[in-house]
């Protein structure tokens, strides 16, 4: 059991017993607007659809072609404009 609570994490989890927010910002060395944020960033992730929803809704159409296209042409282009650079671990 212990093997499993700590491959799920749930062995450094502590919750504390009331939540002071001045203290919670500075745990996470946030500032005033920190908060703002992430209730922000909560939100988007709750109002924002997922990738399945988006694929669902998806119809290819000239648009969507173009635009492709472009992405892929910028793409390459910024491959090919870009200087070559070695591998970080080439000589290992």
């Amino acid at each position: 059991m212990n093997l499993l609570k700590g491959m799920f994490g749930i062995v450094w989890v502590e919750l504390p017993r009331k939540i002071r927010l001045p203290k919670l910002l500075e745990s996470i060395d946030g500032r005033n607007d920190t908060l703002i944020y992430i209730v922000l960033a909560f939100f988007v992730c709750l109002c924002w659809g997922n990738s399945i929803k988006k694929l669902e809704a998806f119809s290819p159409n000239l648009f969507n072609t173009i635009l492709a296209c472009a992405f892929f042409y910028l793409a390459l282009f910024t491959l090919a404009s870009t200087p070559y650079t070695e591998f970080i671990y080439f000589n290992f």
